[in-house]
C-alpha cells in the first residue's frame, strides 16, 4: 500500500525515509501520506520527552490515563506504549482519531498498527492497554467529562496551506506567525472551549507539540485562551523536540497544585 497526499503513487523519497526509520524503530510495516510524514513523532526526537513524561506519570500507583488526542496513524501511541514497556509503566491510554474522505484512511491504518505492534511486542502489551476511539476530540472530551486524565496529548494536525514554508513564514513573540495562529485556533475549538463548557476534569498535564517557536507559541497561547490557561504553569522541552518540522516545540502544561477541581 503506497500513499501521497491526494494520490495512490509511489511515496516520494522523503516519505519512503520516515516510512522506513518508523517501521524499524516499532518493528511492523508503518504506511503515511506526506501530510503525515512532516509531522510524525520521529523516534530520535522524542527521548527528552519520553524521559519527562516517565518522570510525570511513575509512582501513581495506577495506570496512568493517557489521552492521545488526534493519534492519527499512531506513532505517540505507539511510542508512549514503548516507554512504558521500557521504564516499567502502567498506562491506560485512549487513541481518539476521527477519519475523514480525505485522510486516507487515517482511523484504519491507527487500528492496524497498534494491532500489529502489540502483537509483535508482548511486553508493550503488559505495560500498556491501548482503547482506540474512531470520533473527533471533542465528542471525547463531552463524552468522558468525569474522565481523570493524568496526561492530555495534542498534535492536531496544522492545516497550513499548500506550499507553505515554516522556514519562511516565521512570526515573533510579538506578532505570531499563521502556523501558531492556526494550530491555536484548532485547540481552542476542539479543547479547551469543549473542556470548559462541559465543566470537564482538568488534565493534570497537557502535552501540546506546536508547529513554531517556543515563545511566540507560549505567548500566543497563554494570550488566546486566558480563562483555560489559568491555573497552569508551561514547561518547555527543546527546539524540535519531537517533530520533523525543524522549528517545532514541545511544551507541557502542568496543574498547579492550588487549582481545584470543581
Amino acid at each position: 500500500m503506497s500513499l501521497s497526499r491526494g494520490t495512490s503513487a509511489k511515496p516520494s523519497a522523503k516519505v519512503a525515509g520516515i516510512q522506513q526509520c518508523m517501521s524499524k524503530e516499532f518493528n511492523i510495516p508503518i504506511v503515511m501520506t506526506a501530510e503525515e510524514a512532516d509531522m510524525v513523532s520521529l523516534p530520535q526526537r522524542t527521548g527528552e520527552r519520553n524521559r519527562l513524561l516517565t518522570e510525570l506519570l511513575s509512582g501513581l500507583g495506577r495506570p496512568a490515563v493517557v489521552v492521545d488526542g488526534y493519534a492519527c496513524i499512531g506513532g505517540d501511541t505507539l511510542s508512549f506504549a514503548q516507554m512504558a514497556s521500557l521504564n516499567g509503566l502502567k498506562l491506560d491510554i485512549r487513541a481518539v482519531q476521527t477519519s475523514s474522505r480525505d485522510d486516507m484512511g487515517r482511523f484504519p491504518r491507527l487500528v492496524k498498527h497498534v494491532d500489529m505492534y502489540f502483537k509483535n511486542n508482548p511486553a508493550a502489551r503488559k505495560a500498556a492497554k491501548v482503547t482506540l476511539l474512531n470520533k473527533p476530540i471533542q465528542d471525547f472530551i463531552v463524552e468522558h467529562k468525569d474522565l481523570k486524565i493524568d496526561l492530555l496529548y495534542l498534535d492536531p494536525p496544522w492545516n497550513l496551506p499548500e506550499g507553505f514554508d515554516l522556514a519562511t513564514n516565521r512570526g515573533t513573540d510579538r506578532r505570531p506567525s499563521l502556523a501558531t495562529t492556526t494550530y491555536i485556533s484548532r485547540i481552542g475549538s476542539d479543547v479547551f472551549g469543549p473542556l470548559i463548557l462541559a465543566a470537564a476534569q482538568r488534565p493534570k498535564f497537557i502535552c501540546l507539540k506546536a508547529p513554531t517557536p517556543f515563545a511566540e507559541f507560549s505567548l500566543a497561547l497563554f494570550e488566546a485562551a486566558p480563562s483555560f490557561s489559568r491555573g497552569y504553569t508551561l514547561r518547555r522541552l527543546s527546539r524540535s523536540a519531537t517533530s520533523a518540522a525543524p522549528f517545532a516545540c514541545t511544551t507541557i502544561f502542568s496543574k498547579t497544585a492550588a487549582r481545584r477541581e470543581p
